[in-house]
């Protein structure tokens, strides 16, 4: 599963660079990172009062009533962050430096924005990609299939049995230094935090085989080991991902589930719903998003934490915007497609944290290229 001998002499900061201008990449390199996880902390823009609220919106839906959630959040001031951020000197005679400069603009951003949670002002629209009408076409035609009668899986593994199921495949791939937690507050079953080498389970969990495949191949075959590769570059920004590597990530993690047949159409169906939930935000208001919602979830709790998913960070969730980044997990299941039906290799996208529009720079030398790669992928994509 490793190639460590294929692993090239390349520098992923280039040799005309002077000592001084590489150590100014080195300090951006660490300021980026630790705003980047910072910034990137979902703490501060989940709120901390969304059952409390459930509870209200339930009382007005049986009065026949509606009720927009009015929503709380983390005290959290990005004004140190900003600060350090506006003072970052970074040379931009490389390609390294280029990128840098770009996410030391994007992290700015995102530090703006974070100063309006809480107010009828807030609006992500300009912090991500575009939706693009083929995800929005994408998105309905999938809503339209319909479900398929599935006999529920048998949910056989345990917490403690993933536990030791993920630490044979980690150590299958020689993979070094991580740990593996379990974490009752998880709001997933499994999570990944690269930069720390550190996986999370939620506890006294029962899974089937089949989620169980589908984790190793979306947590550990996508995230751990392009957090992997990453270190075999000369920037930690590469491990932890800089500013709109989402996209990526998670794309690739969506396309690795579809060409191993466990992307399954409840999957799909989430993300499409996602993208509607999300389009319909940008102008309208929670109601709006719930109702839509609501005829393709189970409950009125699950449509309700749904809409507000896609609301927060607005105080008034009557009011249009949202944290509006839903779409990114279908429309980057899409590009990650595309990148490969038009010739792209995946071994590029697997040198790190790295967003699609970054896999030139693989092929230009400036990354090095992927040393582990995922034992279902051919060794020559």
């Amino acid at each position: 599963m490793s190639d460590e001998s294929s692993l090239n002499n390349q520098s992923s900061a280039p040799s005309q660079l002077s000592v001084e201008e590489l150590s100014l990449l080195h300090k951006a390199d660490k300021v980026l990172v630790r705003c980047a996880s910072e910034l990137g902390n979902y703490s501060y823009i989940n709120p901390l009062n969304r059952d409390a609220e459930f509870e209200k919106f339930s009382y007005s839906l049986a009065r026949g009533e509606t009720y927009s959630p009015k929503l709380e959040y983390l005290d959290f001031d990005p004004s140190p962050f900003i600060e350090e951020l506006n003072d970052l000197v970074i040379p931009e005679n490389s390609e390294i430096g280029r990128l840098f400069r770009r996410s030391r603009d994007d992290l700015l951003r995102v530090a703006e924005v974070y100063r309006l949670r809480g107010t009828d002002d807030f609006n992500t629209s300009h912090l991500f990609e575009p939706l693009e009408e083929e995800t929005l076409a994408e998105a309905r035609r999938i809503l339209e299939i319909p479900l398929k009668d599935v006999t529920p899986a048998v949910k056989s593994v345990s917490s403690l049995e993933l536990k030791e199921i993920i630490e044979n495949e980690i150590r299958l791939y020689g993979l070094k230094g991580w740990r593996i937690i379990f974490d009752d507050t998880n709001a997933s079953v499994v999570s990944i935090r690269g930069s720390a080498k550190l996986v999370k389970i939620r506890p006294d969990e029962f899974i089937s085989k089949k989620r169980v495949q589908k984790l190793l191949v979306h947590e550990i075959g996508t995230h751990v080991l392009r957090a992997r590769n990453g270190e075999n570059q000369d920037f930690s920004s590469f491990v932890e991902g800089l500013p709109g590597y989402l996209l990526t990530e998670e794309g690739l993690a969506s396309y690795n589930e579809w060409t191993q047949g466990l992307r399954s159409q409840q999957t799909a169906r989430r993300q499409a719903l996602r993208v509607l939930a999300m389009h319909i935000a940008r102008t309208k208001g929670f109601m709006d998003v719930y109702s839509f919602v609501r005829p393709y979830l189970k409950s009125d709790a699950s449509a309700f934490y749904f809409a507000v998913r896609t609301k927060r960070g607005l105080y008034d969730t009557s009011k249009s915007g949202g944290y509006l980044k839903d779409h990114l997990y279908l429309q980057g299941f899409l590009k990650v497609k595309s990148f490969v039906e038009n010739g792209g290799s995946l071994r590029d996208l697997y040198a790190g944290k790295i967003r699609l529009a970054d896999a030139d720079l693989v092929r230009k030398g400036v990354l090095r290229s992927a040393t582990v790669l995922p034992s279902f992928l051919s060794k020559d994509v």
